[in-house]
């Protein structure tokens, strides 16, 4: 990547071009600036008024909030290795790049957005409900705010080639991002009446007793079954609309929004897959769940219950031995945990357990999140068995429910969580997804309530209750 200091975005958009031309292909320009005052989900609804079709919304409160407007670069992969395929595309990307300064890491400059299927292999181009969201499908975009607590950035990506006009480039620009930093923001609550239809619940309940009978006849610990539901609304329920409830109520979840083609994959996660900044990496087993008390007194009642739960902390553990086990092969240093503590959201609390670790020179995260996905949080225990009863016991596409998304950026910097908790929203509707971890003595009544239950930060954003 060729860094230029102090050049305003016409200079270096005109010298790129002149490179572009001599390359014959396109080149990326990244423009970084910053002391912007936005706000971020604003910026992120008002990138419908330029008519863009892809968008991303990333937040972890405070902390960091990212948004992707536009694209500049699209990157896409098929098959086992797709993560290790998007990480070389962008290297490649990268290596013919301008940027404007070389301070721009932690979510600035030519940032990637994205995620990718549960599956390797699924029919996506032929379905009607994923047809829009590929096996992996990373893009840069054409503008992207980070907002790390008080202060803001703004950077401009730009694919300039051979042939463009970069006067006129510039002056769409200019007009796009007037758009986009336009503060005003009425957005709807959400759906006012809401019909929420759920499929086969007999049929998912025998899917349980089929995966205990399974376990049992051994070489199975744990396999995690999920499965959907529609909501259907009386009128257009907007990504922006869910993303402001889901920030109001989810507090300590990572808020995440990928609209493709008016699609829009979108939740409030408490998983984080992978984190890593600099050499430093952690994660989190998170398995394990029960409802949140009415009262103190309850809540730690319940809590407590689920710490000495025999069968919920053995589910906690296969999470915890499976994620050492597969970052320790890039890893140094693993730190865990003895024992898990309470993770508790607004509807649900959880067994948690944080792992850190210092990856080693040659690895990338991209690297780390195909070592891990899917973590027995979402697949099972044997990793292999537990995907082949999934496939043989599940009836629906699972699409991009359970499956790693977050970002990257040019220093090898990125943050990826696990997408559950989370609906593909379709105008008047959306189906949602919800799964849960069934071991030997797992219960169908009980499981299914539990997955009733984490369906519900989803139901409330759209407008239920």
């Amino acid at each position: 990547m060729t860094t230029t200091q102090s050049k305003d975005l016409q200079s270096l958009l005109e010298e790129a071009h002149n490179r572009s031309q001599m390359l014959q292909k396109p080149i990326l320009v990244s423009y970084v600036t910053d002391h912007y005052s936005v706000n971020p989900l604003a910026f992120f609804a008002h990138s419908k008024e330029i008519n863009v079709n892809r968008r991303m919304y990333w937040s972890e409160g405070e902390a960091l909030t990212i948004i992707g407007s536009g694209c500049c670069f699209e990157l896409t992969a098929k098959g086992d290795d797709r993560f290790e395929s998007i990480a070389s595309q962008y290297q490649v990307l990268l290596a013919d790049a301008q940027q404007t300064s070389a301070d721009v890491s932690n979510g600035t400059g030519p940032v990637l957005l994205g995620g990718s299927s549960f599956w390797s292999e699924y029919a996506s181009a032929e379905q009607t409900t994923w047809r829009h969201f590929p096996e992996a499908a990373f893009f840069i975009p054409q503008f992207l705010l980070t907002q790390k607590y008080e202060a803001t950035t703004l950077t401009i990506n730009v694919a300039i080639s051979p042939s463009d006009d970069v006067q006129a480039k510039k002056q769409i620009l200019d007009e796009e991002l007037n758009q986009l930093l336009n503060d005003e923001l009425e957005i709807e609550s959400g759906a006012h009446d809401i019909h929420m239809n759920e499929s086969d619940i007999e049929g998912w309940k025998h899917a349980v007793v089929h995966a205990t009978d399974k376990i049992e006849e051994g070489g199975l610990d744990k396999v995690v079954l999920s499965r959907d539901a529609t909501a259907t609304f009386n009128e257009t329920v907007t990504a922006e609309a869910v993303v402001k409830n889901l920030e109001a109520t989810q507090k300590d979840c990572f808020i995440f929004a990928i609209e493709r083609d008016g699609d829009c994959f979108l939740g409030a996660t408490p998983e984080r897959m992978i984190r890593k900044q600099g050499s430093d990496l952690d994660t989190t087993c998170l398995a394990g769940t029960i409802a949140r008390g009415t009262d103190d007194e309850e809540d730690d009642r319940l809590g407590n219950a689920l710490l000495n739960d025999d069968k919920n902390v053995m589910e906690h553990q296969f999470v915890v031995d499976m994620i050492k086990g597969a970052i320790e092969k890039d890893c140094q240093s693993v730190q865990v945990p003895h024992r898990p503590v309470l993770y508790k959201n607004k509807h649900v609390q959880h067994l948690y357990t944080p792992i850190t670790a210092t990856i080693n020179e040659d690895r990338s995260i991209l690297n780390l999140v195909g070592s891990l996905h899917p973590t027995p949080a979402l697949g099972g225990t044997p990793r292999d068995r537990a995907l082949a009863v999934i496939s043989e016991l599940e009836n629906y596409e699972r699409g991009w429910y359970g499956s790693p998304v977050g970002w990257l950026d040019a220093a090898g910097n990125g943050d990826f969580a696990v997408a559950i908790r989370s609906g593909l929203l379709k105008d008047k509707q959306a189906t949602l997804f919800s799964g849960c971890g069934i071991v030997a003595d797992s219960e169908p009544e009980s499981e299914y309530k539990e997955t009733g239950l984490k369906f519900k930060p989803m139901l409330t954003a759209l407008g239920g209750v």
